[in-house]
């Protein structure tokens, strides 16, 4: 949603532009002042559940030095200041950084072991500690992704049939951790 409410639209279906009568009554409605993105800012960028935290893209151990509320605050005022260029929207943020799930892939666990120990560090998780980050941004394949032992699970499994022609769906069962390690 970070590029609709950057105005970026290319990517869009033209009857979906079509349905708000054209590309700048889109823009409008989904920038950080319109309709839309006012919904959009209205949701957590970065969301703690259970002892799952869920991302988009994926968290470095600087984002986990800080409590998820003051990061999604931090990310939204970015957003709201239109300062698209800020490290948390760009390359490394946590909408857009596939470190942690490449390296996983690798079987490489040092970073998402650094991002778990520098959440669980924070007050706020002492008497729940986080088990695992759950991603999306980086397809896993026909199923979902588990890697460094149940520590970062990748669910993002192609279901647009904009990006695959393939018919299938997934899921992560995370009300019993057993079911998915």
């Amino acid at each position: 949603e970070l590029m609709n409410l950057q105005g970026m639209i290319s990517y869009a279906h033209a009857a979906e532009v079509g349905s708000f009568g054209g590309k700048e009554q889109r823009r409008a409605a989904f920038s950080p002042s319109g309709r839309w993105g006012q919904v959009i800012l209205t949701l957590p960028v970065v969301i703690q559940r259970n002892g799952y935290v869920f991302v988009h893209a994926g968290l470095l151990p600087h984002h986990a030095s800080v409590p998820i509320e003051d990061l999604n605050t931090e990310i939204h005022s970015k957003i709201r200041e239109k300062n698209f260029l800020h490290p948390l929207l760009h390359a490394s943020g946590p909408l857009w950084t596939r470190d942690p799930i490449q390296q996983a892939a690798k079987g490489q666990c040092s970073l998402i072991t650094a991002v778990l120990t520098s959440l669980n560090a924070l007050p706020q998780y002492a008497a729940s500690p986080i088990v695992a980050i759950v991603v999306g941004h980086t397809i896993q394949g026909h199923k979902i992704g588990i890697h460094c032992k149940g520590k970062l699970i990748g669910v993002d499994i192609a279901l647009s049939k904009y990006i695959s022609v393939r018919e299938h769906a997934g899921y992560a069962d995370l009300t019993n951790s057993s079911n998915i390690f």
